[in-house]
């Protein structure tokens, strides 16, 4: 008995990763039913090849480089209006699902979640589905769409003569639609892409209109579908807002630069006029006078304050430019907590207030920047010693909490009014601070504490009540140290890996085929992924395809550790950022410094 020839279904892919165009190929060869795949990486390269080529059916990506959202989505649908489009991508939002379902889409699949099946499964339900809705479609329900529609639409022949035009081109061409059909159009036309023309409005004034162009067929013959709309207040107001915005960039820019250069500068001849002053207090100089000493005890309170100003403004520099980086090690919470008890028990004495200190006795360890963690407690503490008067008291307190640890800093101050409280993690923000004499601060050191404690992946906030005092939380994660998956299918070579990276007290796990690499690299949310290529039922091409295209490990990074890799073929999935290969078989110095450099970055 011979089998039917079935005939492949031409499946269009318009996705700029190449690596998840590399996974859907893979899911449509698994399926039985035959699929033929062609794939392009930008919106323009789908509507040319939409123009030339028999396509069934379009699975689309709505971000690509050079259209974004529905927008994407629009343009395909006005292409190809009579073929059924499939969304496919990473972002899972409920309203954008039904808005692009309204909009022409068949499906909306999230790329994460889609199986071989479901895949296969949707491809034919859409292919069969547009048919019956092309079929219900009559030449009387699309004049009657044209002539509703707040856009100024024409159809226009291959000869450029205008067959119809509705009630919206009178209103933006200032002609009647009766003299209209039969003329020749006078503009160029530009298929796919919006353009905008200079039109003369009803007023006689020079306007702007934004106009697109499709490829239709009208009374059996190949013809234009034109919409214009009149865009000359947007474009006045995009141009006017274009160049406030840039004008304000460079003073911003400028602004940044002469902070973070005066700030550096400034830094030696602070400390070498702070080392001048404690020689004099020290007696090294000779010896010095009580009002000398008092003088000169004032000079060096002042120099360590001016030396925290320039701290402050070089940090809120670096995080402008996104240049604030960490420095991650396995630290002690709870020494760093009574280091930072111990720099403010003298002040805190000195003006009458209580520092009391709530951690746990045993050693608290983290993978942290142990100098910005004590930054954070300085600042909160500084700040609660500023605003609290004599006979206070200031709490510092530490606990686990589950996977995080909470941190707090309370004070009996005079604390926060509601309305300040919006801008109290704002720049250059000086909170109930009364005219005067006395110190003044930046206004950044909430901002750096905040950045800080963000970046090490925890929230901060504030509760407050004004002459009652204010505590201020913060998280930070309960990892004591970073967390790796090893993937090979050879245990030997999982035992090699774990061996090397034992004495850093890593947290390692361990997967033996592809699948369960992408099990285990969601669920798990790992630091590191170490990779085999050559794994069974899934490569490990696949692996790191799967994992870019999911928002939980679309960062994981990947370090590659395999006999052979072909490094074609990885160039050809567009991974924007570069995977390091170490060959087997590998040196455990290299590998130990390869992990550390990559989780340090």
């Amino acid at each position: 008995m011979n089998e039917i020839d079935v005939k492949p279904i031409n499946v269009l892919l318009i996705e700029d990763s190449k690596a998840y165009c590399y996974v859907v190929r893979e899911m449509l060869d698994k399926e039985r039913n035959p699929f033929h795949l062609e794939s392009v990486h930008s919106l323009k390269a789908g509507l040319e090849h939409l123009r030339s080529d028999g396509a069934a059916i379009v699975l689309l990506d709505l971000n690509l480089p050079d259209s974004r959202g529905l927008d994407t989505l629009r343009k395909v649908h006005t292409q190809a209006l009579d073929i059924p489009i499939i969304i496919l991508t990473a972002m899972e939002d409920e309203a954008l699902t039904l808005q692009a379902m309204r909009e022409g889409a068949q499906e909306y699949l999230l790329k994460f979640d889609v199986s071989p099946a479901m895949l296969s499964l949707a491809i034919h339900h859409s292919v069969e589905r547009k048919a019956m809705e092309q079929a219900l479609q009559t030449g009387l329900a699309f004049r009657k769409m044209v002539e509703q529609n707040a856009d100024a639409i024409i159809v226009i022949d291959h000869s450029g003569i205008v067959q119809i035009a509705n009630p919206a081109t009178e209103t933006l061409l200032g002609r009647k639609t009766e003299d209209l059909i039969g003329t020749e159009v006078g503009f160029p036309l530009t298929n796919d892409e919006a353009t905008e023309i200079d039109i003369i409005s009803r007023s006689g004034e020079l306007a702007v209109a934004e106009m697109r162009a499709v490829e239709i067929e009208w009374a059996g013959k190949p013809a234009h579908l034109v919409s214009m709309r009149d865009v000359t207040e947007r474009k006045q107001a995009e141009t006017a807002t274009k160049e406030a915005n840039e004008e304000l960039k460079r003073l911003d820019q400028l602004k940044s630069d002469f902070v973070a250069t005066a700030s550096y500068e400034l830094r030696t001849p602070i400390a070498i006029i702070r080392e001048a002053v404690a020689l004099c207090l020290d007696g090294t100089t000779g010896a010095v006078t009580d009002t000398q000493r008092e003088l000169l005890m004032d000079a060096l309170g002042n120099t360590d304050h001016l030396s925290r100003l320039t701290t402050d403004l070089l940090d809120g520099s670096k995080i402008e430019s996104g240049k604030m980086r960490l420095e991650k090690s396995s630290v002690d919470l709870c020494e760093i907590v009574e280091k930072a008890y111990c720099s403010f028990e003298k002040q805190a004495a000195e003006n009458d207030t209580r520092l009391k200190k709530n951690i746990p006795q045993q050693a608290l360890m983290l993978y942290a920047d142990g100098g910005k963690i004590m930054q954070i407690f300085s600042n909160l503490i500084s700040n609660a010693l500023r605003f609290t008067e004599p006979g206070g008291e200031i709490r510092i307190n530490v606990e686990e909490k589950g996977d995080v640890v909470e941190c707090s800093v309370s004070d009996t101050g005079i604390g926060i009014t509601e309305k300040d409280m919006p801008r109290l993690f704002s720049k250059f923000e000086q909170i109930d601070r009364v005219e005067g004499p006395g110190y003044r601060e930046t206004g950044l050191g909430l901002v750096i504490t905040k950045e800080l404690v963000e970046k090490h992946g925890g929230e901060i906030r504030v509760e407050s009540q004004v002459d009652k005092g204010t505590t201020f939380w913060f998280t930070l994660k309960n990892i004591p140290c970073p967390k790796i998956l090893i993937v090979d299918d050879d245990e030997v070579i999982v035992n090699l890996v774990s061996d090397s990276l034992k004495r850093h007290a890593y947290q390692l796990i361990k997967a033996y085929d592809g699948n369960a690499a992408v099990e285990r690299a969601k669920n798990e949310a790992p630091s590191l992924l170490i990779l085999d290529m050559n794994l069974p039922g899934m490569s490990g091409y696949e692996v790191i395809g799967r994992l870019k295209q999911d928002t939980r490990t679309h960062d994981l990074p990947i370090l590659i550790i395999s006999g052979a890799v072909d490094e074609q073929r990885l160039s050809e999935m567009d991974i924007h950022t570069c995977i390091p290969i170490i060959n087997k078989p590998f040196e455990a110095d290299e590998l130990e410094n390869k992990v550390k450099e990559m989780l340090n970055y």
